[in-house]
């Protein structure tokens, strides 16, 4: 598959093949289920996945969503359809990069889509622990190691730390028109699945077109991406209208 370079990111586009089954796993509004299927479509897309911050992961499927299905994003809202692209859509976007500040604790911000336990995405965001001038680094350990190390300090702070970034999660959103999306607590994840998902029999009538047509076969599939598939398809129907004109016959 075709490799891009955006916003220092290596991507790589997804094939029709994996874009099929993309589609297949949004047939749920499980917040859970829908925030592992765009987790993977990431770090199977970007070479280098490491300290992605929300904003990129954002940006990198958006890339990814342009390279399918084009930059044009058409949404309904009250009964009124509107179009948009990438740029207007990053354009609505609010990150509070304000820092969380501990005497003991150095926290890194947050790149999940779906935080469904607050305490645990706070332990799991630790990068330090300063003891007694000691530093513990957290960035080799386990989530299970990171647990049982800070159920073992004490922090008087503790509370409002947890509030305070639950307050800063709170402020990074992607507003469009009346709805305020947040980008921590699954409401971005339901904007995703709408922007990435289509008829799924519409793939089905294209395979269908194209193994019957020109002989297409599992490995096309996989090494072709849907909008690669699609110019196969219009030079085809091209290439059957000429023949119409001169008496052939028509696409089947």
């Amino acid at each position: 598959m075709n490799q891009y370079f955006y916003e220092n990111f290596e991507i790589t586009e997804l094939s029709y093949f994996e874009y099929k089954n993309l589609v297949k796993n949004l047939f749920t509004d499980d917040l859970f289920i829908l925030n592992q299927v765009f987790e993977n479509i990431i770090k199977r897309s970007v070479k280098d996945i490491d300290n992605i911050d929300i904003l990129n992961k954002v940006k990198i499927l958006l890339f990814l969503r342009s390279l399918t299905l084009g930059e044009d994003i058409n949404i309904i809202v009250s009964d009124k359809n509107y179009k948009l692209n990438v740029n207007s859509i990053l354009d609505k976007i609010t990150i509070n990069r304000g820092d969380i500040i501990s005497d003991k604790v150095v926290f890194k911000k947050s790149n999940s889509f779906y935080i469904d336990n607050i305490l645990n995405e706070v332990i799991f965001s630790i990068e330090k622990i300063v003891l007694d001038d000691d530093e513990i680094d957290f960035s080799k350990l386990t989530n299970n190691q990171k647990s049982i190390i800070f159920n073992e300090i004490s922090d008087s702070n503790i509370v409002d730390i947890i509030n305070n970034i639950t307050s800063n999660l709170e402020e990074d959103n992607l507003k469009l028109f009346d709805m305020n999306l947040n980008l921590h607590n699954g409401e971005i994840l339901y904007f995703l699945k709408n922007i990435f998902n289509t008829d799924l029999n519409s793939l089905y009538d294209l395979e269908y077109h194209l193994i019957r047509n020109l002989n297409l076969n599992t490995i096309d599939f996989q090494n072709y991406s849907l909008s690669e598939m699609k110019i196969l398809l219009n030079k085809l129907k091209e290439e059957f209208k000429d023949e119409e004109k001169s008496g052939g016959v028509p696409i089947n």
